[in-house]
């Protein structure tokens, strides 16, 4: 489905582009699942989302609350935008192979990043990825999932904007150190957004309008 927008670059080429996405201390995160939160050491990363409505499961009734420990610095693991959709540098289904997580890890432990950021299967959702370490986040709640926004549609001639809610608040104070090669890339995607029917209904379109981003040679 997606072989046309296959990643051209590959890990190292990235962290030579050095693009990242650095998060301040005390953002919270979104992690849901069919299960009550349990600490485990040999888990290699928790994989959260901006809002929980960008990965909410079929099945998922609860609900982690991410907190940061301190600022983070996030490998920008996105190779393009197509409309809407994000396109991962990863490939897809790579975060459940274990060998690959053996492999990138220390890459990322080594260049000082904290986890990465990418899209869900190249979707237009965004997720945050995080090194299992108490050094960098806190889960300090779990509660049931309360899905109290609406996905916009369109159903007939009614177009019905996304309710992101309150309960849920997206933090988009984020800064962005991105190679120059990426800066009409974002404009695109944003402009594209703007213009459509149902204008900043994903998570990664807020962030980009709202983000500090110095563009490097």
């Amino acid at each position: 489905m997606y072989d046309s927008f296959k990643p051209k670059k590959n890990y190292i080429s990235i962290i030579m582009y050095k693009s990242c996405m650095i998060i301040p201390k005390d953002t919270i995160l979104y992690h849901t699942s069919d299960k009550l939160y349990r600490k485990d050491i040999n888990k290699k990363m928790l994989f959260c989302v901006f809002h929980p409505s960008e990965w909410e499961g079929v099945d998922n009734e609860y609900i982690y609350i991410v907190r940061l420990a301190r600022d983070i610095k996030l490998l920008f693991m996105i190779e393009d935008f197509c409309k809407r959709r994000i396109i991962s540098s990863l490939p897809i289904l790579a975060k459940q192979n274990n060998s690959f997580l053996s492999t990138i890890l220390p890459k990322l432990k080594k260049d000082n990043f904290d986890g990465w950021v990418s899209s869900i299967e190249n979707k237009a959702y965004t997720e945050v990825a995080l090194l299992n370490s108490d050094d960098i986040f806190t889960v300090v709640k779990v509660e049931k999932l309360k899905k109290k926004w609406r996905n916009s549609n369109n159903i007939g001639n009614s177009i019905s904007l996304k309710n992101w809610g309150t309960k849920y608040p997206i933090f988009t104070n984020v800064r962005l150190h991105l190679h120059k090669d990426f800066k009409p890339k974002i404009e695109k995607y944003i402009k594209y957004s703007i213009k459509s029917k149902t204008p900043n209904d994903y998570a990664m379109e807020l962030i980009l309008q709202n983000a500090t981003i110095l563009y490097l040679d």
